[in-house]
């Protein structure tokens, strides 16, 4: 999807506004199925715009589109990157106090819960607080599980720390 906006340029350059408005659609229900919110709401308007058949700020909601798609697409390249190349990252266990541990583990948890994108990128920040040697099993997969999307697995994975 990182050629949308140049696709849907070209459709609306060409008039072709029912087309623009199914791409816009589309890539609408893509980004809320991600939880990327901003880019949801873009493509969002831009579709409305197109079938209300304003098209007088059509070139503001697709530049729009197109700042917010840029985040999206980099966080899905890093999923995709991590599972091909199967990488692997060192874990620095910090010398986090218990109660903060908790803390991120209930947060991560709410994330997952609401199957929310973000839980992946979360418990990649916090991994280190969260995990030490007695669970680091446990963790890494959480962590393969949240790389495929699997919150129910993720979150029985978290259930028993």
């Amino acid at each position: 999807f990182a050629e949308t906006p140049e696709q849907l340029y070209e459709l609306i350059q060409a008039q072709n506004f029912k087309e623009a408005q199914i791409v816009a659609h589309t890539l609408k229900g893509l980004a809320a199925t991600l939880e990327a919110d901003k880019l949801s709401m873009a493509a969002r308007e831009l579709e409305n715009a197109l079938s209300e058949g304003n098209t007088a700020n059509l070139d503001n909601l697709l530049d729009n589109l197109r700042i917010e798609l840029s985040p999206a697409v980099e966080a899905a390249k890093s999923v995709a990157v991590k599972k091909k190349t199967g990488e692997t990252t060192e874990i620095q266990f910090q010398d986090a106090d218990p109660e903060q541990a908790r803390r991120h583990l209930h947060e991560l948890k709410e994330l997952i819960r609401s199957n929310n994108y973000r839980a992946r990128k979360y418990l990649e920040d916090h991994k280190g607080i969260i995990a030490s040697p007695d669970n680091i099993n446990e963790i890494e997969s959480a962590c393969k599980a949240l790389e495929e999307l699997d919150y129910p697995r993720a979150m029985k994975i978290l259930e028993t720390l």
